[in-house]
């Protein structure tokens, strides 16, 4: 993980100050470089503000990570199932 100094870097001198706001955004695209490079990746659909920001560079403040899936529930359901063992009686 980059350090804050290290991430004002890889913006316009403008926008170096906001910390926070760098900050925010460093972390969605880590947690986004995470989850559609996990296994899960094609059960998920990235929507809503952030995404339009960053995918449609659309100007609009988002600060939350909106997703849609496809039968990921039946997916843990079932990998949950066949992982339980039963009672251990400890």
């Amino acid at each position: 993980m980059l350090s804050l100094s290290e991430i004002q870097t890889y913006y316009p001198a403008h926008l170096q100050h906001r910390g926070e706001f760098l900050l925010r955004e460093y972390l969605q695209y880590k947690i986004l470089e995470l989850l559609f490079e996990s296994n899960y990746a094609l059960k998920f659909s990235f929507l809503g503000g952030t995404c339009l920001r960053i995918i449609h560079n659309n100007n609009r403040f988002s600060e939350d990570l909106d997703f849609d899936n496809f039968n990921l529930t039946t997916d843990f359901n079932r990998r949950r199932r066949s992982s339980y063992s039963g009672p251990t009686g400890r």
